[in-house]
């Protein structure tokens, strides 16, 4: 078999030649490689935005607001609970269809979520207060002074 250019200088084109073959290689490698995870990354980020509802952290001179958009879900069905100055926020629901009922596409289904949060040390974890009200779910944490100290506790979801 003979290859372009190898008539000439065959040693010196034969190596030519390597290097272009093992650059094309490598080049489409690495072109596979970085489609490969870009789908992945892609298929990661749909699965949590899918199952994850989206949040807002609002800050003032006085307080952290945290807004969580989960539509469709009531208020018992949301656990928020304090722990050493980290917020946890769950859901954990059944959302069934009327019968005779199918989803033509489904874009969110937030029936299911945990969101943790590490607070800042200055917040005022007594006062903390979540209410769910049109399809968001907000949580007022106001700011401390650096003495005081912290308690973990469950907060009531008004």
């Amino acid at each position: 078999m003979r290859y372009k250019n190898c008539d000439t200088d065959p040693q010196k084109n034969w190596f030519e030649f390597i290097d272009e073959v093992l650059a094309g290689d490598m080049k489409d490698f690495a072109k596979k490689f970085k489609n490969f995870g870009e789908e992945v990354k892609e298929a990661v980020n749909r699965e949590f935005a899918e199952n994850t509802p989206l949040m807002n952290v609002i800050e003032s001179e006085n307080a952290y607001k945290i807004q969580i958009a989960a539509p469709g879900l009531s208020k018992e069905v949301f656990k928020v609970r304090l722990e050493e100055n980290r917020l946890y926020i769950s859901a954990d629901s059944e959302l069934t269809l009327p019968e005779g009922e199918s989803y033509k596409k489904r874009e969110f289904n937030f029936t299911k979520f945990e969101r943790k949060l590490q607070l800042p040390e200055e917040v005022e974890t007594e006062q903390i207060q979540a209410r769910y009200e049109h399809g968001i779910l907000q949580i007022h944490i106001p700011k401390k002074s650096p003495e005081a100290k912290d308690n973990a506790r469950d907060i009531k979801v008004d």
